[in-house]
């Protein structure tokens, strides 16, 4: 848990005052969700914003359903802090454990449902071979015996279920304490606000004419994707993504929907280091990539080593240094299939041209992976 500053400007059509919400939470998007919903408001409703992070590790986040940008800043750690930091952090990866245990319960229990029916198919065959009574019997018994192993199977599915769950929650937090004040018009003018008033017409702005420049060579290239296997599908995207948005390194993670868990798996990348992170798993949640795919957050990160979510051990383990993140998640419709995540904008930050662009084609690849799922169910 961390205290959070959030600012939250007035709607246009309210009477509202600006207020500066203090709020104890696990992560600044928690922190701006709890404080919305303390004034009345649905933060649940939050749906693609958009985030950067100032050089100072304040974080701006724009809100395209109420065209209003927030500044969220985490007020500075104590010892107290820390400790209940490293705490959360321990009950998320005692969450995780206990959800990969459930995860192989469920599998263990598959297992011998599994035994169990070809045993009985095989006593089945046997018929011959045995009184017709002792058959009976020894069938009875099996049974019994496939019915406990159902249950117990139905126990560790339910099992998975509760747990998978909470470990998503020790990954997005739990809320603590809130406090809502009115925002005087000295504290509004040293968030520097006033640099923001047109934040978000900006980025509507840019997005039109961005789309327009890059969307010829971005359909013509992507048409046949649908056609490509999933591998090929994220190798185009990282391909074209590199064309349109000039970046030191990039990779396309998907979510492994084979975990219970889902942690994001690096299918192919690009940079210094591409053939060493290819197959690493990143924990869903964590990092930017996992915190971007986890809530469904674009993410424009412009001082890596300020942001709160940035996770340095790829870093350190592949002697790389991360400046600056573009992150987006692959989505299509509400469900989310992993997210691209480019390094280091050469020749500078990033624009926001570059997260429209990067948007654009994250967008596609998650259409074509929903079409080759439908198509492996007929």
């Amino acid at each position: 848990m961390a205290n959070y500053s959030v600012f939250v400007p007035a709607r246009k059509d309210s009477d509202m005052p600006d207020l500066t919400i203090k709020v104890e939470a696990s992560n600044w998007l928690v922190a701006l969700k709890a404080s919305l919903k303390q004034i009345g408001e649905q933060g649940d409703s939050l749906s693609n914003i958009v985030c950067e992070t100032a050089a100072d590790g304040a974080l701006r986040v724009a809100d395209p359903g109420s065209k209003r940008v927030f500044i969220i800043k985490q007020v500075v750690a104590t010892e107290a802090d820390d400790k209940l930091a490293k705490e959360a952090e321990a009950r998320a990866e005692a969450s995780r454990k206990e959800a990969e245990a459930a995860a192989q319960a469920k599998a263990d229990a598959e297992a011998k449902l599994k035994a169990m029916q070809a045993e009985m198919a095989a006593k089945i065959t046997q018929e011959e071979a045995r009184k017709a009574a002792e058959q009976a019997a020894a069938l009875r018994r099996m049974e019994d015996e496939r019915k406990r192993l159902e249950a117990e199977l139905d126990a560790a599915r339910k099992n998975l279920v509760k747990a998978a769950e909470k470990a998503a929650d020790e990954a997005t937090g739990v809320l603590g304490k809130v406090e809502v004040k009115k925002t005087s018009a000295k504290a509004k003018k040293d968030l520097k606000y006033e640099d923001l008033d047109d934040w978000y017409s900006g980025n509507v702005e840019q997005k039109e004419q961005t789309i327009d420049e890059a969307i010829g060579d971005i359909f013509l290239s992507t048409q046949n994707i649908h056609e490509l296997p999933e591998g090929e599908a994220a190798s185009l995207i990282l391909k074209l993504a590199n064309q349109h948005v000039n970046a030191e390194a990039a990779s396309v993670f998907y979510s492994d929907m084979n975990s219970a868990l889902k942690d994001l798996v690096i299918i192919t990348a690009t940079g210094p280091v591409a053939k060493k992170i290819v197959g690493i798993h990143v924990p869903l949640g964590k990092g930017i990539v996992g915190f971007s795919a986890l809530n469904g957050v674009k993410m424009t990160v412009n001082n890596a080593d300020k942001n709160p979510n940035f996770y340095g051990k790829l870093d350190q383990e592949f002697g790389f240094r991360t400046k600056n993140i573009l992150c987006v998640p692959i989505m299509y419709e509400d469900r989310t299939y992993g997210a691209i995540e480019l390094i280091n904008k050469k020749g500078g930050e990033w624009t926001v041209n570059d997260a429209n662009v990067l948007e654009s084609l994250a967008k596609i690849l998650g259409h074509s992976l929903e079409m080759a799922i439908a198509q492996q169910k007929l």
